[in-house]
């Protein structure tokens, strides 16, 4: 059995190998066990992360096909939020010298 190297540094009695918190599980089924917790709480996480976005994305295009008029006036007003915070901050560099 090998052990990866520990990024930062940790006295013996610190460092516990992953075996050690699983209890009375036999070390083969210990391993195993923690693999696939892993996995599984990976791939959940990616498919939750696509799940959303696309559902994002399913929104914004639903708005913009519903009320393009107003999907238009609210990217309007983020522009223009935008580029008064821009000018704020030239404006701000600008009086620095």
């Amino acid at each position: 059995m090998t052990f990866r190297p520990v990024r930062r540094a940790l006295t013996r009695a610190q460092y516990k190998p992953p075996e050690a918190n699983l209890g009375a599980v036999q070390p083969c089924a210990a391993r195993a066990l923690k693999a696939a917790e892993s996995t599984w709480t990976g791939l959940v996480a990616v498919n939750l992360k696509k799940l959303l976005i696309w559902a994002g994305v399913a929104l914004v295009l639903f708005f913009l096909v519903s009320a393009p008029t107003q999907a238009a006036g609210l990217v309007h007003n983020v522009l223009g939020t935008l580029r008064g915070g821009a000018e704020a901050l030239i404006s701000f560099v600008q009086n620095l010298f």
